[in-house]
C-alpha cells in the first residue's frame, strides 16, 4: 500500500494573493492604523504615518533572522536582555568544584 508523503513542509500555503495568513494580518494592521489616522491628520504627516506603518508591516512580515521572523528575534532578543543572569566560575584545575 502506498501513501502519499507531504512535500514542502517547511513553506507556508499562500492564502490570500501572494501573501500567507501571517503576511496579511501584518499588512490589514498597518493598513487600519492608515485609515485611523486619516481621521487625525492630513498632508504630509499622514504620507508619514502611512511610510512608517507600512515599513513596519514589510519587516515584520518579510524579514526571518535565523529561521525566527522579526517580532520572534525582537520578543527573544527583550526576554534575553530583561532575565536575570547568573554566571559561575568553573576552576580549570578543579572541574568538578569540590573543595580538595
Amino acid at each position: 500500500m502506498r501513501f502519499q508523503v507531504p512535500q514542502f513542509t517547511q513553506t507556508e500555503t499562500k492564502l490570500i494573493g501572494p501573501f500567507n495568513l501571517r503576511q496579511f494580518l501584518w499588512f490589514l494592521g498597518a493598513g487600519l492604523i492608515i485609515l485611523f489616522a486619516q481621521f487625525f491628520t492630513a498632508g504630509i504627516g499622514l504620507i508619514a504615518i502611512a511610510a512608517v506603518a507600512i515599513g513596519i508591516a514589510a519587516a515584520c512580515a518579510y524579514i526571518k533572522i535565523d529561521a525566527l521572523t522579526l517580532p520572534q528575534y525582537l520578543l527573544s532578543g527583550l526576554v534575553f536582555f530583561l532575565n536575570p543572569k547568573k554566571f559561575e566560575f568553573k576552576n580549570p584545575e578543579n572541574p568538578d568544584g569540590q573543595p580538595k
